[in-house]
């Protein structure tokens, strides 16, 4: 058996409302987690398993035949709804990453059955327990959220024309992970944070000239194009557009 040599997880919301946390597990059993929001416990905690749960995992891993479970190619995006990505690292060198997308047919069913175990065995909702939006609110009321006036309101009107269908699933994961954070007093300092959340998702800068186009495969979901990331149209169009939504939020005269 191949064991694992680290597991990552990323529980993503969507427009629904569901937890928000990332979390990696380690094979001496430690856990790292980041709670974003939505949960009970937000910010950094560590726990430990033990060896026990360690066997269980690599069990699970083996159970469904994770490193080698294919991608369904479901030429149907449903951008907006919650999601959980895991990204398993064998101690042999080989990684298997996958994003599965609620009520999207990218992935087999028994991603999810593999998810949810594995949750389970780690015992995250001690941490990770769903805490609804206005609970949300009660539990941290300083600084108190202005949703109007918050970076991920400059990502609800979308360019006409989005190029390479990976620009729309980076926009729409932008917009995910900007969201309670205040909208600065000027654009220059709103464009730097989107060169710098692009550099942090995808791993290249947004000026790279030199670059035509990047593959992502957390945003393969099948057809032409799918998964290619532009950095010359989120220059161009994507900044453009951005700045008319500032302009109508902070009512700008433009």
């Amino acid at each position: 058996m191949n064991k694992f040599k680290r597991i990552k997880l990323f529980q993503k919301p969507g427009s629904a409302g569901s937890e928000w946390y990332d979390l990696t597990i380690y094979d001496n059993g430690k856990i790292k987690y980041h709670g974003q929001a939505f949960v009970k416990f937000m910010g950094d905690y560590e726990w430990q398993i033990s060896k026990i749960e360690i066997d269980k995992i690599n069990k699970l891993i083996e159970k469904y035949d994770y490193m080698n479970i294919k991608h369904s190619k479901n030429l149907c995006s449903v951008t907006d709804t919650a999601g959980c990505q895991t990204i398993v690292y064998l101690k042999n060198g080989k990684k298997k990453d996958i994003d599965y997308i609620e009520d999207e047919n990218n992935w087999p069913k028994k991603v999810n059955k593999f998810q949810n175990e594995l949750k389970k065995i780690i015992n995250v909702y001690k941490y990770a327990e769903y805490v609804g939006f206005e609970s949300y609110i009660e539990i941290e009321p300083e600084p108190k959220i202005n949703l109007k006036k918050t970076m991920e309101c400059l990502f609800e009107t979308k360019p006409k024309q989005l190029g390479l269908r990976g620009n729309e699933f980076l926009w729409d994961d932008m917009k995910i992970q900007f969201f309670g954070i205040p909208i600065p007093e000027n654009f220059t300092e709103i464009k730097k944070l989107i060169e710098e959340k692009f550099k942090e998702i995808t791993g290249y800068s947004i000026d790279d000239v030199n670059k035509e186009h990047f593959f992502m495969k957390r945003y393969d979901r099948g057809g032409m194009s799918s998964g290619c990331i532009n950095p010359e149209w989120w220059r161009k169009e994507a900044i453009q557009q951005l700045i008319v939504n500032w302009t109508k939020i902070v009512e700008v005269p433009f």
